[in-house]
């Protein structure tokens, strides 16, 4: 499988204007970042939402209504979210990430992608932030 793209998928509050608080993701892509998101678009027209849009939107919402549920099962999504109630289920960042990414498949069949595994390097400087 040729992966030649790598790029970080940042989910929470990229634009650090809220709760500062994020998950960044890095994957291996058989698609560049751009046909990504166009791939991500087109998914969005064939569920009937923006995933991105309606799910995890706001502070402290971490729950799929069940008829979104439904429809991503109905195009072939295997659920695995914890039940919250019988009208929602709980998400977290690892499942929102495969969603998402699920969602961008069915705009482009041809998707491929894998997580990738990374290390850190601690390399100082704690005195350069307030």
């Amino acid at each position: 499988m040729d992966l030649p793209h790598v790029m970080n998928l940042v989910i929470g509050d990229w634009s650090n204007d809220g709760h500062g608080k994020t998950d960044v993701n890095t994957i291996s892509c058989s698609i560049s970042n751009r046909d990504l998101e166009k791939a991500y678009v087109k998914g969005t027209e064939i569920v009937g939402f923006d995933f991105s849009e309606t799910i995890a939107a706001e502070w402290q919402d971490s729950l799929v209504p069940l008829e979104k549920v439904k429809r991503l099962e109905e195009l072939g999504w295997i659920n695995r979210l914890e039940d919250a109630d019988e009208e929602s289920y709980i998400i977290y960042t690892d499942m929102f990430l495969d969603i998402w990414m699920f969602i961008a498949k069915l705009g482009d069949p041809s998707l491929q992608w894998e997580k990738v595994k990374n290390s850190d390097v601690h390399i100082g400087g704690y005195g350069l932030f307030d």
